[in-house]
């Protein structure tokens, strides 16, 4: 087998890759950092601001070959991209992008590049297309990278920092644990989505047929613990091979409307399961919502972030929609450091506005009937209908559609459950992941 080498290479000596299959084959290296820029501008920002405060990440090391006196990247072109820019800003004199992210990009740290950067060197071309497939070509029956789902990502969350109003989530997520053990093995539980189980337990009508109930961070039995847990286990079963969509349990009137005609009659309860006292299934610790250990406070923090999520001037606002120009500069002054579920409802809100405003300027029909953020997502995602020519971006539009984390769902989620909400993070996450999105769509 070819081996990999280990070194530390002079910034100047790593060539971006012409046939990187993100885009289409550029002619220089000043069109691959160009084409980066524009494709990917607050998406490399944000990197090269994380690379700046923290340096590089050991174990996703940039992948190069050896090209005469310099260094092929083969894998990691962002992160190169975001290096060079932060060691030589002047590269970006000449680059047509906005004004606003070329200032965010030169007022970064420039970091320590003087004992080079840490890569990986292969020169064996079959084997970094094989390392190359593990990272970018999915999961490919557990040999390649596995994606982290909502649940996952819920998880991992939670084993930190908790985040502010999603203890119900949490008691869902160690409930799913408990229930998951006497699942029959021939359900697909990596198809799970434990948004599905939190949509239903966010309903107190719900909760109450489950025989289940929160209180204080606590999760209790109300009636027959066997009898609660096969009613859960058969909710999980049924998400999990498909059979109860979110399109079944959408809101309050969907879920009562499931629980009258769908629900199985053999999982309801009748007196003689009621218990004397509620008995605990579940709770999430009281030390679960102060800060990690270790974690630094005072005069010793790093530079915090700004308390809202974008600078008016950033985004240049062209909506002709009274409330979408409202929306914009509503969350525009909205600080989010203390109103993160205000400021998750306006980007639900905005979203919807904007692109049906976007679809009316583009003369596409003023009298656009999709009554559904989604419907006007994909309309304006479709390359038949003219108004996103971008591909990528017409990709990352479709993304909010489908994703099962930050998506659709979880705008929906915070914006109608009565028991979901959204934590400082995931508002911040969820506009800086779609932040080309919003600029597209007010433009």
């Amino acid at each position: 087998m070819s081996t990999t080498e280990f070194l530390q290479v002079p910034l100047s000596l790593l060539k971006l890759s012409k046939d990187n299959p993100r885009f289409d084959a550029q002619p220089s290296q000043r069109a691959i950092i160009k084409k980066m820029l524009t494709v990917y501008g607050n998406e490399i920002y944000n990197l090269a601001r994380d690379i700046s405060e923290r340096g590089l990440s050991p174990i996703d090391m940039i992948l190069v070959s050896k090209s005469g006196k310099f260094y092929e990247v083969k894998e990691g072109n962002r992160r190169t991209v975001a290096l060079k820019v932060l060691n030589n800003p002047d590269l970006l004199e000449d680059i047509d992008i906005d004004d606003a992210l070329k200032r965010k990009l030169k007022s970064l740290k420039i970091p320590d590049f003087e004992n080079g950067i840490g890569v990986v060197e292969c020169n064996d071309d079959e084997m970094c297309r094989w390392m190359m497939s593990l990272k970018h070509q999915g999961k490919q029956s557990g040999v390649g990278t596995m994606e982290w789902g909502s649940l996952e990502k819920q998880r991992f969350s939670s084993s930190g920092e908790t985040k502010s109003g999603n203890t119900q989530q949490e008691l869902v997520i160690k409930l799913y644990d408990i229930v998951k053990e006497s699942v029959s093995e021939d359900i697909p539980l990596d198809k799970f989505k434990i948004t599905n189980l939190q949509r239903i337990f966010s309903d107190s009508k719900a909760r109450s047929i489950l025989g289940v109930h929160i209180e204080d961070g606590k999760l209790y039995y109300t009636h027959s613990p066997e009898k609660v847990i096969a009613a859960i286990k058969y909710l999980v079963e049924e998400i999990a091979t498909d059979k109860l969509k979110v399109s079944n349990i959408y809101n309050s009137k969907m879920r009562t409307e499931y629980f009258n005609n769908e629900y199985p009659s053999k999982l309801r309860f009748d007196d003689s399961d009621k218990l004397e006292s509620p008995e605990l299934i579940v709770e999430i610790s009281k030390d679960s919502s102060k800060s990690s250990k270790g974690k630094p406070t005072g005069k010793g923090n790093k530079k915090r972030k700004s308390h809202k999520l974008f600078k008016k001037n950033e985004i240049e606002c062209n909506a002709e929609s009274p409330k979408a120009i409202r929306l914009f500069n509503e969350l525009s002054n909205l600080k989010v450091t203390d109103s993160p579920n205000a400021c998750a409802l306006v980007i639900r809100c905005l979203l919807e506005v904007s692109a049906k405003d976007k679809i009316r300027r583009c003369g596409k029909g003023d009298d656009f009937t999709g009554n559904e953020l989604n419907n006007a997502l994909t309309f304006i995602s479709n390359p038949k209908n003219g108004i996103v020519k971008d591909n990528e971006l017409s990709k990352t539009i479709n993304r909010i559609r489908s994703s099962n984390a930050w998506g659709l769902m979880d705008l929906n989620d915070w914006a109608h459950s009565a028991d979901i909400f959204a934590s400082e993070k995931e508002a911040r996450d969820f506009w800086d992941k779609y932040y080309n999105v919003f600029k597209f769509l007010l433009s």
